[in-house]
């Protein structure tokens, strides 16, 4: 049977990882300019897949792969130089868009290193419970997505520990007053050699270790130390036990 982990990412975890992604923008925007970005988290799922072509990578904590049209780019560029046409306008945007790429890697995965090919996404990420984070960098009507793989999540927004709820309080009589307990009594033993043992006919009184008048131990099911004593009787034709303060000879309690 192949099994595998079914995360689920809470809206907090989410807004965790949001927040240091809004964070980077912002740093940003203060050293380029304000393009209008922002920025918004989700579970990654399957109907991200097929829109999704990696155009850069980076190994850290885990895996991001990061992926925007053509058209992204010149958003940004508009947002910082308008509708200006120059070459000094080209090469500071396309300076700006790098920058915004390493912010964004650095936010998400503190040292992480750029990989040279950004390579294929993992299909698994793709999965539900996957525990992905795809994150989507909006300018305008375009969009920059960055993907998230779960190690990178888990550094970057760890899940807090489970605090399962107070039981609600309950009296144990009512709950398993009706239970059927077998309660074992120790009658007591018998000493024997082994010649006297091969010797046993039938008829033969084998005296045991406990005195008549002693009360018998009854003990707990899985036996140990016994939960009261009782003196042994009849009731009808059934052997019976009066149960009441006694205690074998030597007893302090």
């Amino acid at each position: 049977m192949l099994a595998r982990p079914y995360i689920l990412l809470s809206g907090t975890r989410l807004a965790q990882i949001e927040r240091r992604l809004a964070d980077a923008l912002q740093r940003w925007q203060e050293q380029w300019g304000d393009a209008g970005l922002h920025v918004a988290c989700t579970a990654a799922g399957r109907a991200d897949a097929a829109g999704f072509a990696a155009r850069a990578a980076w190994q850290g904590s885990g895996q991001a792969w990061m992926a925007w049209h053509d058209e992204f780019g010149a958003a940004v560029e508009r947002g910082l130089f308008g509708g200006v046409a120059a070459g000094l306008a080209h090469t500071l945007a396309a300076r700006a868009q790098q920058a915004l790429l390493a912010g964004l890697a650095e936010a998400a995965m503190p040292g992480a290193l750029r990989q040279g090919e950004p390579g294929a996404v993992a299909p698994a990420n793709w999965q539900p419970g996957a525990g992905a984070v795809l994150a989507r960098v909006h300018c305008g009507r375009h969009t920059l997505q960055l993907l998230l793989e779960r190690e990178a999540v888990a550094a970057l927004a760890p899940a807090a520990p489970l605090r399962p709820p107070a039981l609600a309080p309950c009296r144990l009589p009512g709950l398993a007053g009706s239970a059927s307990v077998a309660l074992p009594v120790r009658l007591g033993a018998v000493q024997l050699d082994l010649a006297a043992l091969m010797s046993v006919q039938v008829g033969d009184v084998i005296r045991l270790d406990a005195a008549a008048d002693q009360p018998l131990p009854v003990l707990a099911p899985d036996g140990g130390q016994p939960l009261f004593y009782g003196h042994l009787g009849r009731a009808g034709k059934l052997l019976a036990l009066e149960v009441g303060p006694f205690l074998p000879s030597g007893s302090s309690q």
